[in-house]
């Protein structure tokens, strides 16, 4: 199992969530060394905290007996003879048997991992991912308790999720996923015995559930720089990153929305066309090279990119070209693969799942010739694995236009669509030193 430790300032964003939800008994589900507990005891303030654990309030969850153990004795040290009622639960939380008292609410950072002993899980999501955290994330749906969990943000698309994004429906609340570029919310290594690389990589994601609502709020992919951490994880900032419009299971993905963005999305969606519409199954003389990744853009090109990780797709006819060509290299493009997906690289599927609109107009038309006789001025390269990568970097304010020209045949303004460009959410506007991979 890949344990994470939670660090302190996130604890305190997720403790923060947690003491706005109802309840009056507090869960630390895979309590651990007790960072989460500790930060929800210490935004309550001395008094209140004592006055919860003398009570018997405060409920410690783990497998694992060193680790409770030492966050129990942590609280003892803190808060004195109080902590002696601490409720201490040293055994599988997933177990039928284990159910969370009435009128409680959990707070969680739980193992990553697959598990093959999830195949006979109660849980049926659970069962057939079998992701250790989708289980943990399942018991509190099931058991119809409020809760702050922080786990991958791998649940928020894929038909592997898609049971658990329809058990969500059930509920409502908050999603914030972070990215791990420039900087990573977990800022440590991981743990455990079976771990053979100890980078963490984690694209996480903290959910607030509450089963007296319906929907949630996603935010967009959160991405921050190292110096901008402060800012970001601090629960008044983060709220405000949160859009308009609320989701549930008609949904196959649970999309990250830009806030200002939200009627671009909503016209968007609403389009019966996609990218694999305009594609033919076969060669013609309308080739497109298309690099699979994309740190901040993305690019279509009409010359043969000399690369090893690209999609080469073909059109059908002239207008699917352009109009493909216009798609690709705008922001909508891009936002579609950090709406859905979000990873290094763009898979083939996802782009041809692309919502498609307009006609190639006189402007669209002319715009795309201009950007395909500028294509050789843009070029860039990148060494990787000992070998130059190309790709195409064109102005920002191609982008711009593009997106303009595009959302303008449906009556929509592209608002604040240029923002996820940016490496940071702190500081929206776009550097032209920022990289693609």
């Amino acid at each position: 199992m890949g344990k994470y430790y939670t660090p302190i300032d996130v604890a305190e964003v997720m403790a923060k969530f947690l003491l706005d939800l109802p309840g009056d008994n507090i869960c630390d589900l895979c309590c651990g060394t007790g960072n989460l507990i500790l930060s929800v005891l210490d935004i309550m303030g001395k008094d209140k905290a004592k006055m919860f654990l003398a009570n018997g309030n405060i409920y410690l969850y783990d497998i694992d007996s060193t680790a409770i153990k030492i966050c129990h004795a942590i609280l003892k040290y803190r808060y004195g003879d109080c902590a002696k009622n601490v409720n201490i639960i040293n055994e599988d939380c997933l177990s039928n048997e284990i159910h969370f008292p009435e009128n409680s609410k959990i707070i969680s950072n739980p193992p990553y991992g697959r598990q093959d002993s999830l195949t006979k899980s109660a849980y049926a999501c659970a069962k057939t991912t079998k992701e250790l955290y989708v289980a943990f994330m399942e018991k509190i749906i099931v058991e119809k308790v409020p809760g702050v969990i922080i786990t991958p943000h791998s649940f928020l698309g894929g038909n592997t999720f898609k049971l658990l994004r329809e058990e969500l429906n059930d509920c409502g609340g908050s999603i914030f996923a972070f990215d791990n570029v420039p900087a990573n919310i977990f800022k440590g290594k991981k743990f455990g015995i079976f771990n053979s690389n100890e980078a963490n990589s984690t694209r996480a994601a903290i959910t607030i559930i509450d089963p007296n609502k319906k929907g949630f709020r996603v935010a967009p992919f959160i991405r921050f720089r190292s110096d901008d951490r402060k800012i970001v994880l601090n629960n008044e900032f983060l709220n405000n990153l949160l859009p308009d419009n609320f989701q549930n299971n008609k949904d196959e993905v649970l999309y990250r929305i830009e806030k200002g963005t939200e009627k671009v999305v909503e016209k968007w969606l609403s389009q019966k066309k996609t990218l694999n519409n305009l594609l033919s199954t076969t060669p013609t003389e309308y080739k497109m090279d298309v690099p699979n990744t994309c740190r901040y853009f993305t690019t279509g090109a009409k010359r043969t990119l000399s690369r090893t990780g690209k999609l080469t797709i073909y059109f059908k006819d002239e207008d699917s070209f352009y109009l493909g060509y216009a798609f690709i290299n705008s922001s909508l493009c891009y936002y579609w693969h950090r709406m859905c997906n979000g990873g290094v690289t763009y898979p083939i599927t996802l782009l041809k799942s692309m919502p498609i609109f307009g006609e190639v107009t006189n402007d669209l038309k002319e715009f795309c010739d201009k950007m395909i006789s500028e294509e050789e001025q843009f070029i860039v390269r990148k060494k990787n694995a000992g070998v130059y990568q190309e790709n195409i970097k064109f102005p920002m304010d191609y982008h711009k236009t593009l997106n303009e020209l595009l959302l303008h045949q449906i009556d929509v303004t592209p608002g604040t669509l240029l923002r996820v460009h940016a490496n940071s959410c702190v500081n929206p506007n776009i550097t032209e030193d920022e990289d693609d991979e």
